[in-house]
């Protein structure tokens, strides 16, 4: 009894699902008709308004109709021109601020940790040889004296120095420093 009500309802959800769609009587199926949006929003827009006399903009949300009147050749000329005088100055303000700035965290490679002199001339030696454009900075803290070359920008930059040092010098490594913007520059 109970297969035979199960597979009656399964029977009337089949033939409910294959009920067939009455078709308009063009015998088509046409797609709904979408109405196009046709609102004009043109009095609740912000209107911008240049007078010959002011070179600054003046913004009117009001709900009347704001008469534009086009500026004159020489009008537009002078806003523009003053617009290019305040970037220009904004330009030279940056320019002058990043110049000013000489210092920059970044990587140095410390080639020798040590307490003899003889060695750590030595390794300076070695590395300018090597590689002459990174500079050497040689600190004498009693008793250490530490070798570091290099203005590295990024520790990448710094690892693939750092593997030619290795042969000859097995603990040096990378270490995070102050360095010289404009040697970093000259770095390859």
């Amino acid at each position: 009894m109970k297969a035979s009500a199960i597979s009656i309802a399964f029977l009337l959800v089949v033939l409910a699902s294959c009920r067939t769609i009455q078709l308009p009587q063009g015998g088509k199926k046409t797609p709904p008709v979408v109405a196009e949006y046709d609102e004009d929003l043109s009095s609740v827009r912000p209107r911008y308004n240049v007078s010959a006399i002011s070179t600054e903009p003046k913004y009117e949300t009001s709900q009347t109709p704001v008469e534009t009147s086009k500026p004159s050749k020489a009008a537009s000329s002078e806003i523009t021109m003053h617009v290019n005088d305040q970037v220009a100055a904004i330009l030279d303000t940056l320019t002058a601020r990043n110049k000013a700035i000489k210092y920059a965290d970044g990587y140095k490679i410390q080639l020798y940790v040590g307490n003899v002199r003889e060695e750590v001339e030595a390794a300076k030696s070695f590395a300018l040889q090597l590689y002459p454009e990174l500079s050497p900075y040689m600190t004498f803290n009693q008793p250490t004296y530490r070798l570091k070359i290099g203005d590295f920008m990024s520790r990448p930059d710094a690892d693939r120095y750092l593997s030619s040092f290795r042969q000859q010098y097995p603990g040096s490594t990378i270490v995070a420093d102050k360095i010289e913007l404009k040697k970093s520059i000259l770095i390859r």
